[in-house]
């Protein structure tokens, strides 16, 4: 049995499949347990999927594959449902086979041993079962084994859970336009994707295990900013700012940065995730837009002058006008010179008109500028 056992591990460290892994322990099981046929079906959702069953005919497969848990579900539906081990030794008078029992008797098979399997957090991942052809009840002994397979089939799958859990974290970060970045708690690198070198120019090999300060800073990037960003991820929390990195080559880029401390299972601080992204076109964008808006402040202030300087310079000789022309026309009435005082009535109306028409101008400019 220990030698089996050393086999399943060697095969599990290698990467085997979980149906190759799955398959072995059915031949593991059927090798230690006279008469067994082995299968081995994974939980999920509250159903069991089948991944092995190399020995039992396919009709029995089907029938179980996909089906729901439950206590009334056959020996491996009432072992998941249940959590604990079923060892049913006669399918014939068994009530947890209910609407299955004349399947499985079709079929040639009388007894059905099904033990469930779990995760390292007690999570279920599955049940394995044994059949047999004739009527049998387990010795302590067969249990022990099979509880040590079942205990082994936890393992197994719990590592193949985990590592096509990563796997499929792998691919979705791969497919991330923006650049990431894991590192340890000290900084040094472990694991970046296609992006980052897009972004940066470093090959994966070129920057394992290297400090990430070290590659990207120069001297454009600002200290302050970085201590305030230390100072977060010193404190837990995440940290996001816009810094001026350098690439391979030596060329700069605006780089938008946010940092995320990483943590295992246990809770347990293992390092930092970091998203990268090349933002430059957008500083470049936003400082335009800053050149805009202090040209055009600057342009207000110059027409606020302006017409400040319009409102003395113009208002003031038509006020001189509008008093010079009353005072004459004054003179001219008391002459009884009628004929001219038409004229001063010219001027008086032109100047007032010329006035109004400031003032209309000096109240729309004032409506631009959002003054009352």
């Amino acid at each position: 049995m220990l030698e089996e056992e050393g086999l399943f591990l060697e095969q599990l460290v290698s990467g085997a499949s979980r149906k190759t892994l799955c398959e072995r322990l059915c031949r593991v099981a059927e090798r230690f347990i006279e008469g067994a046929r082995a299968s081995v079906w994974m939980y999920d959702e509250g159903r069991l999927h089948l991944c092995a069953a190399p020995e039992l005919p396919e009709s029995f497969r089907s029938l179980f594959d996909r089906q729901l848990i439950g206590s009334n579900r056959g020996a491996l539906g009432a072992a998941a449902f249940s959590r604990q081990p079923v060892w049913v030794s006669d399918i014939e008078h068994d009530p947890r086979w209910g609407a299955f029992r004349e399947q499985a008797l079709t079929q040639g098979l009388r007894a059905c041993w099904a033990v469930p399997f779990f995760g390292r957090r007690g999570e279920l991942l599955g049940v394995l079962g044994l059949c047999f052809d004739r009527v049998r009840s387990p010795s302590p002994d067969e249990q022990a084994v099979v509880a040590r397979l079942a205990h082994l089939a936890g393992v197994g799958m719990a590592k193949v859970k985990l590592q096509e859990e990563r796997e499929r974290l792998a691919r979705v970060v791969a497919q991330i336009t923006e650049g990431v970045a894991l590192t340890d708690t000290m900084g040094n690198v472990v694991w970046v994707n296609e992006a980052f070198t897009r972004l940066t120019g470093y090959r994966p090999d070129e920057v394992l295990g290297k400090n990430i300060e070290h590659l990207l800073h120069g001297p454009e990037t600002n200290r302050d900013t970085l201590r305030r960003m230390r100072l977060r991820l010193l404190r837990g929390r995440p940290a996001r700012a816009r810094l001026y990195h350098y690439r391979k080559d030596g060329a700069g880029f605006w780089d938008e940065v946010h940092i995320d401390p990483l943590y295992d299972e246990h809770g347990q601080h293992i390092g930092y995730i970091g998203l990268m992204a090349d933002v430059t076109e957008l500083v470049e964008a936003e400082r335009q837009l800053k050149a805009a808006k202090e040209r055009a402040e600057e342009a207000s202030r110059l027409k606020s002058a302006f017409l400040a300087n319009m409102s003395h310079e113009i208002r003031t000789p038509i006020t001189a006008i509008l008093g010079f022309a009353e005072l004459l026309d004054e003179e001219l009435e008391a002459r009884q010179q009628e004929d001219l005082r038409e004229f001063t009535h010219i001027i008086d109306r032109s100047a007032r008109r010329l006035l109004t028409l400031l003032n209309d101008i000096l109240d729309l400019s004032n409506m631009i500028s959002g003054k009352s």
